[in-house]
């Protein structure tokens, strides 16, 4: 899960996405910037209503294309934004 900021105290949830790394930019993109802790994210569908057999949610990646070639939508973001 991913958060969004604070609501009254309280992380709101984005969406569901995998992590596929984390890692910080190396010095030379300068102090401020490489101290950050970042995370590579695959994005999945948001949760909506859990499957009434297993009582779980069902979640997908969310794919794009470009041209005939399908690709994960994927983003870095801070880490701290990982729940």
């Amino acid at each position: 899960m991913i958060g969004t900021g604070n609501t009254n105290g309280t992380k709101a949830l984005q969406s569901v996405a995998r992590v596929k790394a984390i890692f910080r930019l190396p010095p030379a993109f300068g102090h401020e910037v490489s101290s950050e802790l970042l995370a590579y994210v695959e994005w999945f569908s948001p949760l909506k209503r859990t499957d009434a057999l297993l009582g779980m949610y069902k979640v997908a990646p969310i794919m794009r294309r470009h041209g005939h070639l399908p690709y994960y939508l994927a983003e870095v973001i801070p880490a701290a934004q990982i729940l």
